[in-house]
């Protein structure tokens, strides 16, 4: 795709997610999709980056403006969440985290960080560099180019964020799903997902991404701690 058709700074980061997705196809949508071959998937990564770049502006949306304030504000925001997650997991609905999860906390933190700051940057490209930006370009049109208010950002960040959690936790669940399981995985998953939308929405995404990636080098020491 010519550079001339999306902004030039989309292509470190369709670089750097097509490198993770490589070394971590971790969407089962996308798994789906390619079949489970390696290269479709990567190749498939990397459209969904460019096409996010060519949406973004066709949404209303910003890729990133100063790097000092992305990263001012991304950091403010993973502490944030980071304090927000553990009142969801260690106070508020303990008994739902399942077994392995308290488990796979206590492993070596120098793996668990790489993990899930690789899947969280592939996570924000597919899900609201992608789905949330062709959602909001879509409302764009439907209302003729004006902005969307808050409601309609919210909405669309569920939206882009359900289709995410249906995909990699509800459908993989091998055992019945109770009400229970359902609302945790509402404020422990969904909540956060809309919240970095709406943060892409309002900052741009490099914020989003600084946030997303930045929460687990404060989570994931923290869980080692406290679980």
């Amino acid at each position: 795709m010519p550079t001339r058709f999306v902004p030039r700074s989309i292509l470190p980061v369709t670089l750097l997610a097509m490198a993770i997705a490589a070394c971590l196809p971790f969407d089962r949508g996308l798994q789906a999709i390619t079949a489970g071959h390696t290269a479709p998937h990567v190749a498939l990564v990397g459209a969904m980056a460019l096409a996010g770049g060519w949406l973004a502006p066709r949404a209303g949306l910003s890729l990133g403006g100063r790097w000092g304030d992305s990263l001012r504000v991304g950091l403010v925001w993973a502490l944030g969440m980071t304090a927000y997650v553990l009142l969801i997991d260690i106070v508020a609905m303990r008994p739902m985290m399942a077994p392995g999860v308290v488990a796979f906390a206590h492993t070596p933190l120098a793996d668990r960080l790489l993990l899930f700051a690789i899947r969280a940057f592939n996570e924000n490209v597919i899900y609201r560099l992608f789905v949330f930006g062709g959602v909001m370009a879509a409302l764009r049109i439907w209302h003729k180019g004006r902005p969307a208010p808050l409601a309609v950002v919210l909405a669309a960040g569920t939206v882009a964020q359900l289709v995410n959690i249906t995909l990699n936790v509800v459908m993989p669940a091998t055992q019945a799903i109770t009400s229970a399981e359902l609302a945790y995985w509402a404020v422990r998953y969904i909540a956060p997902g809309v919240a970095w939308a709406w943060l892409y929405a309002r900052h741009g995404f490099a914020t989003a991404e600084v946030a997303s990636v930045g929460t687990h080098f404060v989570l994931q020491p923290a869980m080692t701690l406290l679980i």
